[in-house]
């Protein structure tokens, strides 16, 4: 969405109390606004450009009703009016309800069809239910109505990505680089497709991560200043004993960041921490409400800007703020940028360091992070725990059963991550394992009809696969996606960028999921993960031990049904589910972390 226009039709006698809300909205301060646009609508009560921005104020508060009740109303008004269709279409976005949100896109696309913000959200929505051509056609018609805007362009990148172009998502990202050389996005999603191809040394990426946060810290010191609380000199808050932590990430909803933290989050013991969770995505679902009910404090940031988010955290005086999902949402980037707690801390959710100086500590292990690796230019300490990440499993799940295998007589490998993480050199390993088992079948899922479709069949024949022996699937909603499990035997991973909440959900599915753990940062991530399940013996550490494991788990039948028969209770004994455990690790470490700070603040 656009700011709220400040063009309004007809007559407009009273211009201030306008100029006062257009103004509270442009800098975050959505009740101020709404109260002025209410003061404007009992004189004009007809008002649509008033109905439709006070809608959108409604939203930004979280007030969905209220948010919906003013946009029908200017839709009643004026049945034409084109931003009140694009602003309907993001609350109906937002709450996941796609079929009610996509009509009022392209109505207003049809009402006003120079407009790039409706192709944009349609575009957003397309991408979201995985149509992918459509969704590059939308991105593509937003480009062209507003070439200067990078927003339009960093969805083609995230097409492309989801397709496994990752060559042509880095190169439209380092297009909307050079458009916008300070914007945020643009320079995360640079940095993040390198994650998925071995381009660069881990130190050469780590190095252009640090030259990233180096700028984003100092453009955000520029924005905004002011002194963050400080710790007391006894390591905490004066007058307070329980340590305040704050969390915050975009997708505190049914994803693989609430997955993977959801059950240390809510093991929290609220006697030692007072938990704040700031929400800065737009998403709110049955996970959300769940989370919520954990929390001390709940802080619904959606639609502030970085500088408002900021404001409110500091307000909030924490002792510790912890952030996820890193390059992956620039929004969380944008916020850590700045100084807001005394110790600022990144946790799951993206495998490298972010570059950041104000980021202080990086939860991790020694998996993730190994000693070798002390040396590797970084700014924060590494607070290594047993381990660092959970696991929290579909429920409900439908029973493993026995492997397919034993009644069909051959095996059946699948691939359910997206097909970014499968590189040329992943679909070679997977051509050798095929070669070694004429029998054997793959499942491959994420690969949408269309062109999507087409081009991932070239790949995978250029690389030797024989696409007689494939199934290709899209994404599948979460039921199929499980029940789909039960039709394979093996779960081939990815790499250099593997499985984690994929390949965890495949081993509590009973079925074996090989890591190969290779000299990157993203392959070490599932290397952590696959440990903490607990079943280090599926990780292996060159290309070719992973082929021999693949080809004689494949063979050995009943190894496949003792592991389909005993994982899932192998599973949840083990770390990963030990939502108590990793939480009390993450209070001690947090307690150190403020003795640290508080010996160093004394010298």
């Amino acid at each position: 969405m656009s700011l709220p226009s400040n063009s309004f039709p007809g007559p407009n006698p009273n211009q201030s109390l306008l100029t006062q809300a257009l103004n509270f909205h442009a800098r975050g301060l959505f009740r101020e606004a709404i109260q002025n646009y209410q003061g404007y609508l009992t004189q004009h009560p007809n008002h649509v450009q008033a109905l439709t921005n006070m809608g959108m104020a409604f939203w930004a508060c979280g007030d969905e009703p209220h948010a919906l009740a003013s946009l029908q109303d200017a839709l009643e008004t004026n049945s034409s009016f084109s931003p009140a269709w694009n602003g309907l279409g993001a609350l109906h976005l937002a709450a996941q309800r796609m079929r009610q949100a996509e009509p009022c896109f392209r109505n207003a696309a049809i009402l006003e069809p120079n407009n790039p913000d409706p192709y944009f959200n349609l575009g957003k929505l397309l991408f979201s239910e995985r149509r992918l051509e459509a969704a590059e056609e939308a991105f593509r018609k937003a480009h062209d109505l507003a070439p200067d805007r990078v927003e339009p362009l960093l969805g083609l990148s995230r097409t492309h990505y989801l397709a496994g172009r990752i060559e042509d998502a880095l190169a439209v990202a380092e297009q909307a680089c050079h458009i916008a050389p300070c914007d945020t996005f643009a320079e995360t999603s640079r940095l993040l497709m390198h994650n998925y191809r071995c381009w660069l040394s881990v130190e050469a990426l780590r190095k252009d991560h640090m030259a990233l946060g180096r700028d984003l810290s100092a453009r955000a010191a520029k924005q905004y200043q002011g002194p963050p609380p400080a710790l007391d000199k006894h390591g905490g808050r004066a007058g307070g004993d329980r340590i305040r932590v704050g969390y915050l990430a975009a997708n505190w909803h049914n994803h693989a960041t609430l997955q993977c933290s959801m059950l240390a989050l809510e093991a929290h013991d609220h006697h030692q921490v007072e938990v704040t969770f700031y929400h800065v995505g737009e998403i709110v679902d049955s996970y959300t409400k769940r989370l919520k009910a954990t929390a001390d404090h709940w802080r619904d940031c959606r639609g502030f800007n970085p500088i408002k988010v900021v404001q409110l955290i500091r307000q909030d005086s924490l002792d510790i703020l912890v952030a996820q999902e890193g390059y992956f949402q620039s929004a969380v980037i944008e916020v850590m940028a700045h100084r807001m707690a005394p110790i600022q801390v990144s946790s799951t959710g993206y495998p490298h360091s972010w570059g950041l100086p104000t980021v202080d500590y990086r939860f991790t292990d020694l998996i993730q992070d190994p000693v070798e690796w002390d040396a590797l230019p970084r700014f924060e300490r590494l607070a290594a725990l047993p381990w660092f990440r959970g696991f929290l499993p579909p429920d409900p799940s439908p029973d493993p059963g026995p492997p397919p295998a034993l009644s069909l007589g051959y095996p059946t490998f699948a691939s359910f991550n997206n097909l970014a993480k499968i590189s040329d050199s992943c679909l070679g390993l997977w051509a050798r394992i095929m070669a070694a088992l004429p029998t054997a079948r793959l499942i491959i899922t994420q690969v949408e009809e269309g062109a999507c479709r087409t081009t991932f069949s070239e790949r995978a024949a250029k690389n030797g696969m024989d696409l007689s022996r494939i199934r290709f699937l899209p994404r599948l909603a979460e039921e199929a996606f499980l029940k789909l499990h039960l039709e394979a035997d093996i779960h081939l991973d990815s790499t250099p960028y593997p499985g984690v909440t994929i390949a965890a959900t495949a081993l509590w599915m009973g079925l074996p999921s090989v890591c190969l753990n290779r000299n990157w940062a993203a392959s070490r991530e599932g290397a952590s993960q696959v440990t903490a399940a607990g079943f280090p013996e599926l990780i292996v550490e060159d290309p070719d031990a992973y082929v021999a494991m693949n080809v004689r788990l494949a063979q050995d039948l009943e190894g496949l049904a003792r592991f389909r028969a005993h994982a899932r209770t192998r599973m949840a004994a083990s770390p990963l589910l030990d939502g108590k455990g990793l939480a009390r690790n993450m209070e001690a470490a947090y307690k150190t972390m403020m003795s640290e700070r508080a010996a160093a603040s004394n010298h």
